[in-house]
């Protein structure tokens, strides 16, 4: 019968009488392997996921179980990807035009502009990432077989040594490796249409896989790692299962696949049955072994158990597909009848279905591309117009409405009549619009300035074109617009901001200076100019280094400076200050500091002072603060100065000095007889023979009165010392002639050694004023030299102990009050209680003088426990008086801090005073923290949990331990004194203060500075962010009745000023 047809039509008879691939079955089985790749690239995207952030369930599925490696995940994403596009393809070559499939081909064929690049890159890029597979397994094996390391298993995430079933961190199980090379290897035959070896390689790397699963099903571990080697990851090896299929699947009408794709086996496959049939025997192998392992029954009934259900499970796909092949023999014989019918239509209708085919392409291209450009209107972020000759809008995109304020392009396009008269701010702007079109039929970055919809005024930037017909005559303008409001107001500030600093320069009484990281000047004011006598041709034209070279020669110096530019060479984020002498004799203070724009240094800037009146000021000031005015020697600051010096040489040197106190002799007779004039003068002569007597390198210093204080760093022994007491007692024995008067003057002398007699300059003056009363004793006019027999302060101790115990009874001490003042509000914060001794006999006897005695002999105790309860109840009292609940600020010595119920007695005394705990401030010094660590963490916790604050005073004297710092529980940090002293003219101090508050801020403490009495200090200390001051600056120590007056104005005023 089908003989009977023409050789076209017969044709397509026999073509449609082969055995069948349905096209059905390709695209089920193109569908899996599609779902594969994206399944393998979503595991390998989660695991990936949860190395970024450090997850271990998306790891390794269970805690205790391997965790896949970054590189496997990478690997599975590269393999996914890879068959994706493998898929991609073959649905293009099979003319699959599902939504899915068409969009890539659409993308590469009909891609205009930018767009084709692009899917080009992407088409050819995606097919080498199974080579990348390749080389990562390939590397992996051969650091297993060679035992090397290249480096790769770690180089996007660390892990740790101890990581399950891992031998190396980060590196891949071998079978894991193994199966990335078969599979590379088979996507690349597949690419190469090599589909026999690539089926195959896919059937040995899920048999891998499927037995790394067995593995874990069964709890056969050989399953799924070789010997120590790092083990394959459960999620791994299901991985491989689904990217194996998948490989398998990509090309199912070729190789060994396509057997499947016949109608009958694809139906085949698809029954429930057979699907069962290959997924149930292993999980019912594996549930069985698990309820042997878990004791439910024994090996035996398993096994029984086990033959039962595959029995079951195999006569069930038996009948089932029984069944199905009857059915399919039926539907088989109504298809080929109807195939025959249908073959007949083909062969007619095929041309026409051509066409169709062809128009209905064109027609869904040209959808395409007007969608293409219409997406590219409606969304773009510049506002896009097209306006006729005379001023009104044709077309407009929404961002244009939205810049202009309109709700819509049909509200803007309806709105706007005239562009001229409705949108610019400056009429002439649209004629200049139109001027500059008609003569360069394009343009750009017109910027002007128009309304909106309500009103307001915004800058916007236009680019634009003109329009022309196929004559080339001109009928309209098309562009973009840009809001440019933002960066105009910047602009704006930007100018102001320039002005206001130039101003700024110009109006400081410093000179400055601005340099660039090239040392080109960018920067300068008329100060500068004027300071440094220095062209402003040459700043303009000129560098920093021509300007070193000009400066140079005129400094006495210039050494000093070439090591401070060094310096900043070196660390560019380096802030200094150094001083510049001039050899005519200017003085020059200057400053630098980095101007740093985000993190980055891009230049310097220089600020220069002259200070030289002020230093020749203080020079004075200097000199009269440590020389006698009278004899023009130095005083007793100069004198303790210099002998710190030179004991500190003598001691490097293991050389001896000697130190002499001289005492006039019935000096004071002739003072008061013939007038202090005369005893002045007699001073003066002494002093001047004593200098001429002694000279250098020894040091004559007036100590006071008619004592002088002699240092001798070069004396050889103690006889050498005593022959120049001789020699000095000898030079003064002739008369004095002052003003008519003979004056005969001796003199007495004490001498000590170094360092026999004292390492210290306060021992070894004390000393030598113990042996100067001796001489005196003896009869004047003769020297002696220090033995501990002199000393005669043991009595004086001993009598000022007796009244000391007495001292507490009689009621002798009493408290003064100095406040601590917040440095930017001048609140006061705080008060410190100060125990003070009021002897009937002696007045007032300095806390250094008692302090330590009381420590000595043990009275710190009741001492200290009667500051504390006395403090505690003023407080307590200012607090009901409605004044301001502050803390009040207690000392603790060394002693008492010591005390093992010390927590018990402070809390007593709050309960007995009714003072809350966080109104007591208890302060340690560092020597006292330090004595005992252990027993200072557990006290300072104790006191801190009662509520107590902390306070730890003369931070910086001590010798602390950062590392034991930080577990005390402290609150505030004080600076000691001897830092705030000389903060205005020492580096050093300004550094450790410096330290200091940073330190403080770190920890989040509270920062006191202690001793502040200047206003230079206060400045200083508040450029150093430090919070609270006290001192003399603010207040000196005040009875209770003043200090409560202080806190009473406080309350009244709120607020204290400095």
């Amino acid at each position: 019968m089908l003989t009977q047809y023409r050789g076209g039509q017969l044709e397509m008879v026999l073509r449609y009488s082969k055995p069948p691939t349905t096209p059905r079955a390709i695209s089920s089985l193109l569908s899996v392997s599609q779902r594969m790749s994206i399944a393998v690239t979503l595991i390998g995207l989660i695991v990936l996921l949860g190395w970024i952030f450090n997850i271990p369930l998306l790891k390794s599925v269970l805690p205790g179980l391997v965790t896949m490696k970054a590189n496997t995940a990478i690997s599975f994403i590269l393999c996914g990807l890879s068959l994706w596009q493998l898929g991609r393809k073959k649905n293009s070559q099979s003319g699959d035009k599902s939504p899915q499939s068409k969009g890539l081909e659409t993308w590469n064929k009909r891609g205009r502009g930018i767009l084709k690049p692009v899917a080009d890159l992407v088409t050819s890029i995606l097919p080498t990432l199974s080579y990348l597979t390749i080389l990562i397994g390939v590397l992996t094996l051969i650091q297993y077989i060679v035992n090397v390391n290249f480096g790769i298993d770690q180089w996007l995430f660390q892990e740790g040594a101890n990581a399950v079933g891992t031998s190396v961190p980060g590196r891949m199980a071998p079978n894991t490796a193994f199966n990335f090379v078969l599979l590379g290897f088979a996507l690349v035959f597949s690419q190469q249409k090599r589909y026999r070896i690539a089926q195959y390689l896919s059937v040995i790397a899920w048999a891998v896989a499927f037995l790394g699963l067995l593995g874990y099903l069964y709890g056969i571990s050989a399953f799924y790692g070789l010997g120590r080697s790092t083990e394959m990851a459960l999620h791994t090896s299901i991985g491989f299962i689904l990217l194996s299929v998948g490989v398998l699947l990509a090309n199912p009408d070729q190789g060994p696949v396509a057997l499947l794709t016949s109608d009958r086996a694809f139906r085949l496959l698809m029954q429930p049955q057979a699907i069962s049939a290959l997924v149930l025997p292993p999980l019912l192998g594996g549930l069985i072994l698990q309820g042997t392992q878990l004791n439910l029954y024994d090996r035996g009934v398993g096994i029984a158990l086990l033959s039962v259900l595959n029995t079951l499970l195999l006569a069930t796909a038996i009948g089932w597909n029984a069944h199905t092949l009857s059915i399919m023999d039926a539907r088989r014989e109504q298809a080929e009848r109807e195939r025959y019918l249908m073959a007949i239509a083909a062969a007619r209708s095929e041309e026409l279905q051509k066409t169709l085919i062809e128009l209905q392409q064109a027609q869904a291209e040209q959808k395409q591309a007007e969608q293409k450009y219409r997406s590219i209107f409606e969304n773009a972020v510049e506002g896009i117009f097209q306006s006729t000759l005379k001023g009104r809008y044709i077309t407009v995109n929404p961002m244009l409405a939205q810049i202009y304020g309109y709700d819509g392009p049909e509200e803007l396009i309806t709105t706007v009549n005239n562009i001229e008269s409705q949108v610019y701010v400056d009429k002439n702007r649209r004629s200049q619009f139109v001027y500059l079109l008609q003569q360069s039929d394009a343009f750009w970055n017109f910027e002007s300035q128009v309304y909106r919809k309500d009103g307001s005024i915004i800058w916007i930037s236009e680019n634009a074109r003109v329009i022309r017909n196929p004559e080339g005559k001109i009928i309209g303008y098309e562009g973009t617009v840009e809001d440019i409001t933002q960066r105009k107001q910047a602009e704006e500030r930007l100018e102001k901001s320039l002005s206001l600093l130039q101003a700024t320069l110009e109006s400081t009484a410093d000179a400055i200076l601005a340099i660039d990281q090239d040392g080109q000047i960018t920067s300068y004011n008329q100060k500068f100019v004027e300071l440094l006598n220095i062209s402003p041709a040459w700043l303009t034209e000129g560098s920093f280094k021509q300007g070193l070279k000009i400066l140079w020669p005129q400094l006495k110096q210039p050494q000093n400076c070439f090591s401070q530019i060094r310096k900043w060479r070196v660390s560019p984020n380096l802030e200094f200050w150094d001083t510049l002498e001039f050899k005519e004799g200017r003085i020059l203070e200057c400053y630098s500091r980095p101007q740093m724009v985000g993190n980055c240094t891009v230049g310097r800037v220089f600020s220069f002072r002259d200070i030289t009146e002020a230093t020749r000021a203080e020079q004075h000031i200097r000199y009269q603060a440590f020389h006698d005015s009278l004899t023009d020697l130095p005083n007793r600051n100069l004198l303790n100065e210099c002998l710190g010096e030179v004991l500190e040489q003598a001691k490097n040197q293991a050389s001896p000095v000697a130190v002499m106190f001289l005492d006039l002799d019935r000096f004071k007779t002739i003072n008061d007889t013939l007038g202090h004039a005369i005893g002045d003068k007699l001073l003066q002569g002494v002093a001047a023979r004593l200098k001429a007597t002694l000279g250098d390198p020894n040091i004559i210093a007036r100590w006071g009165g008619d004592e002088f204080t002699i240092i001798l760093p070069q004396v050889s022994s103690r006889i050498a010392a005593t022959k120049i007491a001789e020699e000095i007692i000898h030079t003064l024995k002739p008369a004095f002639f002052i003003e008519n008067h003979h004056l005969h003057i001796s003199t007495s002398i004490g001498i000590a050694l170094y360092p026999q007699h004292g390492e210290d300059g306060e021992t070894l003056i004390k000393h030598a004023d113990s042996a100067l009363y001796r001489a005196k004793e003896k009869g004047r006019n003769t020297y002696e030299v220090y033995t501990p027999s002199f000393d005669v302060l043991a009595s004086e101790l001993l009598e000022l102990e007796n009244r000391l115990h007495r001292a507490l009874e009689r009621g002798e001490f009493m408290l003064n009050y100095q406040p601590k003042v917040n440095i930017k509000t001048g609140e006061i914060k705080g008060m410190e209680a100060l125990v003070r001794w009021n002897h009937p006999e002696l007045g007032l006897v300095p806390p250094v003088k008692f302090i330590p005695l009381a420590e000595e002999t043990g009275l710190i105790k009741p001492i200290g426990e009667w500051v504390l309860n006395t403090a505690c109840r003023q407080n307590k009292i200012w607090i009901e008086a409605g004044l301001s609940a502050i803390p009040i600020a207690v000392n603790l010595s060394v002693r008492q801090f010591q005390q093992p119920d010390l927590v018990q007695k402070v809390a007593q005394i709050l309960e007995e005073t009714g003072l809350e705990a966080r109104y007591l401030t208890l302060e340690i010094t560092e020597t006292a923290a330090m004595l005992d660590v252990d027993f200072t963490r557990q006290l300072l916790r104790e006191l801190e949990q009662m509520g107590v604050n902390i306070a730890l005073d003369d931070f910086g004297t001590g010798y602390s331990s950062l590392s034991y710092l930080k577990q005390f529980p402290l609150h505030t940090l004080k600076i000691d004194r001897s830092f705030v002293k000389d903060l205005t003219v020492e580096p050093a101090d300004i550094a450790i203060a410096r330290a200091v508050i940073a330190l403080g801020h770190g920890l989040d403490l509270n920062v006191v500075a202690e001793g502040v009495e200047t206003q230079e200090q206060f400045d200083c200390l508040r450029m150093l962010d430090c919070e609270e001051i006290q001192g003399y600056f603010f207040s000196r120590p005040l009875s209770s009745e003043d200090a409560t007056q202080l806190l009473q104005r406080m309350c009244l005023q709120q607020e204290v000023p400095i």
